[in-house]
């Protein structure tokens, strides 16, 4: 027995009410919309929401401290590093906060994400802002920093700790297995310190 679900929603999608283009729905309604989806997905499985996103009036009062003592009267190009992007969403608000400031200035984001789905999101939105796809990276930042030897002129920082401790333990466990690496790396190369 088939429930027809799949066209219902999609007939709905497609009816007058359903329409979400861009000229009716902003990026940002739509951050909001995914948020609340986050949310609801977190909250039927039993985790908190924060582990999976950053709370977007977070993201805002984050852009508006990095941004406070900017000088963007001059224009030019201003160049935004997430080294934990996720979705690219703090990008996002990074550079809708700078064109309120000047909307001549150009900004160009750049990011590096190690989940596989979002970081299709993040590439995926980069190619629909009109941004440089390529700039978004395949990655742990921790082990294999697809941006070193760039400089940015903003880095995001990883707030995360104040949303979801999880990640910061993660972030410890791959430091030490890091600094264990390096650690045997040296004791091969110099005989771990035996005379």
């Amino acid at each position: 027995m088939e429930s027809n679900t799949l066209y219902l929603v999609i007939k709905e999608f497609n009816s007058q009410k359903g329409y979400l283009g861009a000229d009716k729905i902003s990026a940002v309604d739509c951050g909001y919309i995914f948020e609340d989806l986050v949310r609801r997905f977190s909250e039927s499985i039993g985790e908190e929401a924060g582990a999976h996103f950053t709370s977007r009036d977070i993201i805002y009062l984050m852009t508006d401290l990095l941004l406070s003592d900017a000088d963007l009267s001059r224009g030019g190009n201003v160049t935004v590093y997430d080294m934990a992007m996720g979705t690219s969403q703090m990008l996002g608000c990074m550079e809708e906060r700078i064109h309120e400031l000047n909307s001549e200035m150009d900004v160009t984001c750049f990011g590096q994400e190690f989940n596989p789905s979002t970081f299709a999101i993040a590439k995926a939105d980069m190619m629909i802002r009109g941004g440089d796809p390529n700039n978004m990276r395949f990655g742990d930042t921790l082990s294999e920093d697809q941006f070193s030897g760039y400089k940015f002129q903003y880095m995001t920082r990883y707030f995360y700790e104040y949303q979801a401790p999880e990640r910061v333990e993660d972030i410890m466990q791959r430091l030490t297995a890091i600094e264990s690496d390096i650690q045997s790396s040296l004791d091969a190369l110099f005989g771990g310190g035996k005379e």
